[in-house]
């Protein structure tokens, strides 16, 4: 917030209002334990295609050598939440790579 955006301040909060309540009436987001097992299965360093449309597919968001983008993005912060850093950052790039393809 500076001065350039004082005047929508109010939209903001009310906008950050009825996200909140959204979120809290969504409620928390459990990783299928099959999709937990298939991450923690995965090696960072030779994270080909193959194993990644496989992830892709488990988790929902395959599409036809694509990524399909889910309704609602809690789902794959959940499972990146669940991942180790090196392999969290070896799905979110190739994620942006499919994204850009």
């Amino acid at each position: 917030v500076c001065a350039a955006t004082a005047s929508g301040v109010d939209d903001f909060v009310a906008a950050l209002r009825e996200s909140v309540a959204a979120a809290v009436a969504a409620g928390p987001v459990e990783v299928a334990p099959e999709l937990r097992a298939a991450a923690a299965a995965l090696d960072p360093a030779t994270l080909d295609d193959a194993a990644f449309d496989g992830l892709l597919a488990l988790a929902g968001l395959g599409g036809e050598g694509g990524v399909a983008v889910p309704k609602r993005m809690a789902p794959v912060n959940a499972l990146l939440d669940a991942a180790p850093p090196r392999l969290r950052e070896a799905l979110l790039i190739a994620f942006l790579d499919r994204l850009t393809r």
